[in-house]
């Protein structure tokens, strides 16, 4: 079984409880992310409401009211917290603009369809020994490929490379650093990290919001917590058939793509089945998943191998747009705001679209 955080039990008669029923030694706002990284969003959210101050909010708790309000799929409470924590926070701003600009009719339509810089020739053998793709906000992009990590410049000119054996998995935590994948480590920013004796294939990995990791062994079907310097703090078995990818949003959730149904399922973080995210009961017919990438708020962005396109859902399983037969891309990378970055084997090419 998956090892949780624990947190003493609280008597919450009420909600949100009254004055007198709060423990004087307890930071209200600390616990409800505990119980929020603990899959509690329910109690989370009665702790949040508990610790509100009586003037207005400051940064902290309108960072884990965001978070919260995501937990508990509630994308515009989410973004009217992002919003207000905007105001000193260019970061949030923009993240609450991003989801705003995703609800309600119509949403689909304004994405993928700017094209934010102009193709980047590549010789096609280095394009095909790439293995995953990871754009930055100041215009760089992350390689990843057999040998290691490279930083490429918005030119396409390779700015650094660290040594890495059998990259297979590349995502960035919640202070930007990359995060790369090999055989037997992790690069985690400047850090090297040994991955844990014990694991068959690990596939894939994610960052989870209260600064751990998660990584998916991809042969024994299995999920692996383990903390900032690899140690493993539990693990816990999937019934998918063939996972393949894990990622996670700021509300602590876990999804794992699963290539066998073609679905991604969505678990809170004790592992608990939340959604199954199936495109074609949405219309849309995603043959073959080859990359998962999630934002902040649990948007999840899918490329399909087979049509060479990308499909964008909400996080409740809306769809929202889709590049169609505009761009082939056979490697793509999202940094879940406006940032897409793909290559395209045939031609050659790496270029970046505006979502």
């Amino acid at each position: 079984m998956l090892l949780l955080s624990t947190l003493p039990p609280l008597a919450l008669s009420t909600y949100p409880p009254s004055p007198e029923d709060r423990r004087p030694d307890l930071d209200l706002l600390s616990a409800s992310r505990v119980a929020l990284y603990s899959g509690r969003a329910e109690q989370a959210y009665r702790l949040l409401l508990t610790a509100r101050p009586e003037g207005a909010p400051g940064p902290d708790w309108l960072d884990a009211a965001a978070r919260v309000y995501v937990g508990l799929d509630r994308p515009l409470l989410a973004a009217e917290a992002l919003m207000e924590l905007g105001l000193s926070d260019a970061g949030a701003r923009e993240r609450a603009v991003a989801l705003l600009e995703r609800q309600g009719p119509g949403a689909a339509h304004p994405a993928f369809q700017n094209l934010a810089s102009q193709p980047v020739q590549t010789e096609k053998k280095v394009l095909k020994s790439w293995t995953c793709l990871l754009p930055s906000p100041d215009g760089n992009a992350y390689v990843l490929a057999d040998t290691g990590l490279s930083k490429v410049g918005p030119s396409g000119r390779v700015e650094a490379v660290a040594p890495l054996t059998g990259g297979v998995d590349l995502c960035s935590d919640w202070k930007g650093q990359v995060v790369a994948l090999g055989e037997s480590q992790l690069l985690w920013g400047p850090r090297r990290i040994n991955l844990p004796g014990g694991l068959v294939k690990p596939a894939s990995v994610a960052v989870t919001p209260d600064g751990g990791l998660v990584l998916l062994d991809e042969k024994q079907r299995r999920l692996y917590r383990l903390d900032e310097k690899g140690n493993v703090l539990g693990s816990a078995p999937l019934t998918l058939k063939e996972p393949f990818k894990v990622r996670s949003d700021m509300a602590g959730r876990i999804f794992v793509a699963d290539r066998a149904s073609g679905t991604v399922s969505v678990f809170n973080e004790g592992m608990v089945p939340i959604r199954v995210l199936d495109p074609e009961a949405r219309g849309q017919k995603v043959r073959k998943i080859e990359e998962l990438c999630v934002d902040f708020a649990g948007d999840v962005l899918l490329l399909d191998g087979r049509s060479r396109s990308v499909f964008l859902f909400s996080a409740q399983g809306q769809f929202l747009a889709a590049t169609g037969e505009a761009w082939r891309m056979d490697l793509a990378g999202w940094d879940g705001l406006r940032g897409l970055i793909y290559a395209d084997f045939k031609n050659g090419v790496v270029r970046r679209l505006r979502t």
